[in-house]
């Protein structure tokens, strides 16, 4: 039995879902409360204790098992989620997993970082050697508290200091090689990559180190020195602060985002503890996907000099194509049989401008009440960009006019209000000189939806469909091995999977390029079932039909989920109708009559779909066995 599923089975959903104060009431053979992740008031939350699972048949329209529900109350990832659901179930997952961990070489590499970072920061706090770093941070205004708390170090200034404490440790060089801390040479061992700088840890979100980054302590360069890529250190993911920052993020509602470590440091011995680094880079899509599940406010306050405005405009097209607006569906909430459209803004983006020529630290340190009014100013992105941009153009000639053009219209176009949108339009073209019609024009084509290509496929040989009764299993093993697959996975919507192990492996894949980096990146928990998706127990089909397989496999478990949805508002219809001790609540079973139709509506657009799409390629795929027929 995994982990996994020995907590289930040693804890109850009822008995979790209550422990989180949601007022549950007993409604024949399952519970139903007002739901705990949006307003209502009539009951759409719905518990099943049989089936040890949850759904909102409301606004969410979203459910899954214990561990879905931790998942989105406490906004975090299914790692800590299982930590969570562990400890009240009783099941030590240390101590689960410390023999198949003692040899794995993320659990080595932990160790061996952990190790150097207790090993700088007892040579700053207590060696003769650490007085220079000791004066430097002194002279920055960072306290003993900060330094304690961020486990700030000092590497000495010898070639092999750290390699010889840990190598007592029982750390060898390939050890040391793989974490980042030694730089290995060809057939002469290596030396410490480290020396005589003041080191920062950098921790990932659970509060383990990753790596470091070192600041030279004289004349040295580079003045920044950050660990190596490894297996857990990932700069273009990492965000340095984010293990103390994740919980008044998700409290506060917003990130702030600087660019340094010592702007992280002031910034939270200051009490604004919302802030994290970027390491000293323009943002990359990696490091603005971690704030996905903790707000969708973001604040960017990066350095005022002409390389911080650089990096914040490269970070803007970051932020803005990777929180870009979803757009979800949601059952009709009336009798109609409709499905409605609703937007989403996914990420509101503003930029706080700090005092000219002054970093988020110095200010910090010399007017705490200009970085809030810096934070209370932040300007949307495109009031910004008309000033930053206007600024460094020559709009003179054509070629600058349409620079100018090119760059702010498409962050124009991602702006929901209509009335927004036109007001811009005319600013911008106050200030280039063309006219609000051309720009117009130019806009109505950039937010027009691409037309995908609705061509035949030609007609190949029937490849041989998958045996067994797990679509899912499936569909997520065709994602992982079939790297083409993936434009066409990333819209797959992740409640198909109702297993929460294939909907966490599901979301990592859709974080991470392959599957190597999904291996690397999921918990020791989830490698179990990742292997067994690996490994393609039936034959795939030939390369020229391989997504249109994939399509026809998304819908044959797109519709084996909506029957199930459909097989369960049935039931708990007919709950509803017969009633409790309380008699029957018939206004919980008109809702659900109403979410049934509009869930049978959907499943027949999903059937008409499928057939047209299967008589205009002429050829007939194979059915997955316990698929739906279409």
């Amino acid at each position: 039995m995994s982990v996994v599923e020995e907590i289930k089975q040693k804890l109850d959903i009822v008995e979790v879902i209550s422990q989180y104060g949601v007022p549950l009431k007993k409604a024949g053979r399952t519970f139903k409360a007002c739901c705990p992740f949006h307003p209502e008031k009539t009951p759409s939350f719905i518990v099943n204790p049989d089936r040890q699972s949850w759904h909102c048949f409301g606004a969410c329209s979203t459910g899954g098992d214990a561990f879905a529900f931790v998942m989105r109350w406490e906004k975090v990832e299914f790692g800590q989620a299982l930590r969570l659901l562990a400890e009240r179930a009783g099941v030590s997952i240390p101590d689960r997993l410390q023999e198949q961990n003692r040899d794995e070489p993320a659990g080595r590499l932990y160790e061996v970082n952990e190790a150097a970072s207790l090993y700088y920061h007892h040579l700053l706090r207590s060696s003769n050697a650490g007085e220079t770093a000791r004066r430097y941070l002194e002279g920055r205004a960072i306290s003993p508290k900060t330094t304690e708390e961020w486990q700030l170090g000092y590497s000495p200034p010898g070639w092999d200091d750290l390699f010889q404490y840990l190598n007592k440790k029982g750390y060898n060089v390939d050890d040391m090689a793989a974490a980042g801390v030694l730089v290995e040479k060809e057939g002469k061992g290596g030396y410490d990559r480290f020396r005589h700088r003041l080191v920062f840890p950098i921790f990932n979100r659970q509060g383990r180190v990753i790596g470091f980054g070192a600041r030279a302590l004289d004349d040295s360069h580079p003045k920044y020195l950050n660990s190596p890529q490894t297996a857990l250190f990932d700069k273009s993911r990492a965000l340095y602060g984010i293990h103390r920052a994740h919980g008044a993020i998700r409290k506060l509602d917003q990130a702030v985002i600087v660019e340094g470590y010592m702007d992280v440091l002031m910034a939270h011995q200051s009490g604004y503890d919302n802030v994290v680094a970027s390491l000293g880079t323009a943002l990359t899509q990696g490091q603005v996907e971690q704030f996905r599940g903790l707000t969708k406010n973001l604040i960017l306050a990066l350095d005022a000099d002409a390389a911080g405005q650089e990096a914040t405009l490269r970070g803007l097209a970051v932020a803005q194509e990777t929180m870009e607006r979803r757009v979800v569906y949601a059952p009709a909430r009336s009798g109609r049989t409709a499905v409605v459209r609703r937007e989403e803004e996914y990420a509101e983006i503003k930029i706080a401008v700090p005092a000219v020529g002054k970093d988020p630290d110095e200010v910090l340190r010399e007017d705490p009440a200009l970085w809030d009014k810096a934070l209370a100013e932040a300007r949307p992105v495109v009031d910004y960009l008309l000033g930053v941009v206007s600024s460094r153009t020559d709009r003179s000639g054509p070629r600058g006019k349409r620079a100018m053009v090119e760059s702010i219209l498409p962050f124009i176009a991602e702006i929901k209000s209509p009335v927004s949108r036109e007001s811009y339009i005319g600013r911008l073209a106050g200030i280039t000189g063309v006219s609000e019609k051309d720009l117009g024009n130019e806009l109505a084509a950039l937010m027009r939806p691409a037309v995908k290509d609705t061509r035949p496929v030609k007609s190949q040989p029937q490849a041989s469909g998958p045996s067994g009764d797990c679509e899912e299993d499936y569909c997520l093993s065709l994602l992982l091995r079939h790297p083409d697959l993936r434009p066409h996975g990333l819209d797959l919507n992740a409640e198909f999977f109702s297993d929460s192990e294939n909907r966490q492996i599901y979301q990592t894949w859709i974080d991470r390029q392959d599957a190597d980096q999904v291996c690397e990146s999921v918990g020791e928990h989830l490698k179990p079932r990742l292997d067994s998706l690996m490994i393609p127990g039936h034959p795939d089909p030939e390369p020229g039909r391989l997504v249109a397989f994939f399509e026809d496999c998304r819908a044959q478990l797109e519709q084996k989920r909506l029957k199930e949805q459909i097989r369960q508002l049935g039931i708990l219809q007919q709950e509803a109708e017969m009633g409790g001790e309380q008699g029957p609540d018939r206004e919980l079973a008109s809702q659900l009559e109403a979410e049934e139709l509009a869930l049978n509506a959907r499943l027949m657009a999903s059937y008409r779909a499928r057939t047209s799409l299967r008589a205009g390629r002429k050829s007939g795929l194979p059915q997955q066995p316990g698929g739906s027929g279409g």
